[in-house]
């Protein structure tokens, strides 16, 4: 996620994080498939067996008509089809974000990202949390409609920073877009 939100600056990076996602939806593709084998084979219905065979290998293939016919048949499987259906999104979003060769902009905007981190890690201190769903950033982007679903780690050295997913008008959009937008948000007021 940090590659995600810093941007990619490398096309290995942006596949690499493709696999990541790909080995979690597998992840949760297995344990419906293991709802089935839980049921012993004589037992089994036509319309399970069809399932089995029917739920996408890949999380880009993944389509509400497969959530529904997963949901007819094993309800079980309503965490697991909840979990891919945001690694298909996340995927989604990956893939089309562009890669970006780092230059002297580069090291501009992550000024920025880290201004803005500075800012979050503060305002969760005062609050007293370690985690903040839809976190409230309009003023940190000149009124822009963006949330931060926030969580604040500390690893085993007692480093603390910050893992964020940013959504901009309520869809999932990585912080450098963010910074982005709100500069050329702040150009037009500027230009009026």
């Amino acid at each position: 996620m940090k590659l995600f939100n810093a941007g990619f600056t490398t096309k290995q990076q942006q596949k690499d994080t493709l696999t990541y996602i790909n080995r979690a939806y597998e992840a949760y593709r297995s344990c419906i498939t293991d709802l089935l084998w839980e049921i012993p084979h004589e037992e089994q219905t036509e319309a399970q067996s069809r399932i089995y065979w029917s739920i996408p290998r890949a999380a880009y293939l993944l389509k509400l008509k497969h959530v529904d016919a997963i949901l007819a048949i094993f309800p079980a499987a309503s965490p697991y089809l909840e979990e891919m259906l945001k690694l298909a999104e996340l995927r989604r979003v990956v893939k089309i974000q562009e890669v970006v060769k780092p230059d002297k902009e580069g090291a501009e905007m992550q000024a920025k990202a880290a201004h803005v981190h500075v800012t979050i890690l503060e305002r969760m201190q005062r609050l007293g949390r370690q985690y903040e769903k839809a976190l409230t950033l309009p003023d940190l982007f000149g009124g822009l409609n963006v949330h931060a679903n926030v969580h604040v780690v500390t690893n085993q050295h007692g480093t603390r920073y910050l893992r964020a997913f940013y959504y901009l008008d309520g869809k999932l959009t990585p912080l450098p877009l963010i910074i982005a937008a709100h500069e050329a948000h702040a150009r037009k007021k500027k230009d009026k």
